[in-house]
């Protein structure tokens, strides 16, 4: 068993990245922080590539002659993942896909596709009616209960005709409430005019640490099957339409290589990598013919490159310049915008500017305005409820956006990266709407 002693071991590394993602669907790889795990995963015929374990902690048995294995001081170990080496412990494993059904006795398998609120509620409406999403899973603290985010986006789902399924998480806690947080959900969705058939929603408690979902809180489990059940029991299948195609980009993301990349549903027909499509404009006038470069769905907590992509599916599409949120990839010859959606308007605005107190330059890297501006243009690229405009001075920037949260998120994202900078005071946006001011 060879020591490591460097933290730039490739070994190391790879560890950080796939413990950053916990299990990766579309490598088969996972993360076993115990020699009970690693049994576990080698009954269902794992392959455990790698082991890496602290001074004084002997590896697991069974392992091929060709597993490397690593003594690593205890400070690099905790580097590596404090939340899930608590016997010193990591190993790399690969599950074949035959595996994958018997991890999870009895439970059906569909592939089920999704996408996630990013919590800060004011960054882009990404609830059911941006991706036409046929279902909602509410997630809720066990002890913090409902939060303010939580009526926003469950406010937005109800509007939508959505019926939750609600997820109480952390009941691990030895202080939780999960009753009480359930009363508190059905308090707040009846406030919200949520109809009968809404408020009769299917809840399920569990430990998202502990790997376990239940019908009941003080009865754990061993799998997280209960919430897949009630996902394909209770949201329906999405709908399959022939025809020319039709996708609604409901949402944008960026990549320094290959530019913004357009993410929507694909509500009728099929896309193929290289076809030659119409983007047609949010507008309904404008379209303008271009091609599809690549094609990509979302897998696990990645994207996987696809020729084709059915109707129903969530996907990326690279290649289509000058889209905005709204707009319709269409067929080529007959194009057929959908209606466009909105995107909820900022209601706050902040004056960023350069830091010209005494101390100036002690925290941060990127202290210029043209840093500050450069970073600000990169974050519109994919932050879809923010607008900056020139502010009162050549150095400063007026940033509007979806509320504090929103922008002191903006503000937390950028002093961690190492820029610089002083922020004004918050102010309420006011609107006057045939002479009611908003």
């Amino acid at each position: 068993m060879e020591r490591i002693t460097s933290r730039k071991n490739p070994l190391l590394e790879h560890m950080r990245r796939l413990d950053s993602a916990a299990f990766r669907r579309q490598q088969g790889e996972f993360l076993c922080d115990s020699p009970k795990l690693v049994e576990e995963a080698l009954r269902h015929g794992a392959r455990v590539l790698a082991v890496a374990v602290s001074d004084g902690v002997e590896p697991p048995e069974g392992l091929d002659a060709s597993v490397r294995c690593a003594a690593v001081p205890p400070d690099v170990m905790a580097s590596i993942s404090p939340m899930r080496t608590p016997q010193g412990m990591l190993a790399v494993c690969r599950l074949p896909d035959t595996a994958l059904p018997e991890m999870l006795p009895g439970s059906r398998y569909v592939v089920l596709d999704g996408v996630q609120d990013p919590g800060n509620v004011g960054t882009v409406l990404r609830t059911a009616d941006a991706f036409g999403c046929d279902g909602v899973l509410l997630l809720v603290d066990a002890f913090e209960g409902t939060m303010p985010q939580t009526r926003f986006v469950l406010q937005k789902a109800l509007s939508l005709g959505k019926k939750p399924i609600v997820v109480i998480n952390k009941v691990d806690k030895p202080n939780c409430r999960p009753e009480v947080v359930n009363e508190q959900v059905f308090d707040l969705m009846f406030s919200l005019n949520a109809t009968e058939e809404q408020l009769d929603y299917k809840t399920i408690y569990g430990s998202a640490k502990q790997g376990w979902m239940s019908h009941k809180w003080n009865e754990p489990t061993n799998s997280i099957v209960p919430l897949l059940d009630a996902i394909i029991d209770e949201i329906p299948e999405p709908v399959v339409a022939e025809g020319t195609p039709q996708l609604l980009i409901t949402s944008l993301e960026y990549s320094p290589y290959t530019g913004r990349i357009a993410v929507g549903k694909l509500t009728r027909g099929t896309l193929r990598a290289g076809q030659n499509v119409t983007l047609a404009k949010r507008d309904g006038v404008t379209m303008q013919k271009t091609k599809i470069r690549e094609l990509m769905v979302f897998e696990g907590l990645g994207k996987k490159k696809v020729d084709e992509v059915p109707c129903g599916e969530i996907c990326a599409v690279t290649g289509i310049d000058g889209f905005e949120i709204g707009d319709t990839i269409c067929d080529f010859e007959n194009p057929e915008p959908l209606p466009p959606i909105a995107i909820d308007e900022p209601t706050m605005s902040m004056l960023f500017t350069i830091n010209n107190s005494p101390f100036f330059g002690k925290d941060g890297k990127f202290v210029t305005s043209r840093h500050i501006k450069e970073r600000l243009d990169r974050e519109l690229e994919k932050n879809l409820a923010l607008r900056v405009t020139p502010g009162p001075s050549a150095d400063s920037f007026n940033v509007f956006g979806r509320g504090v949260l929103h922008l002191s998120v903006l503000i937390e994202t950028m002093r961690r990266e190492g820029y610089e900078l002083q922020v004004g005071q918050p102010r309420v946006i006011v609107k006057e709407i045939e002479k009611i001011v908003k």
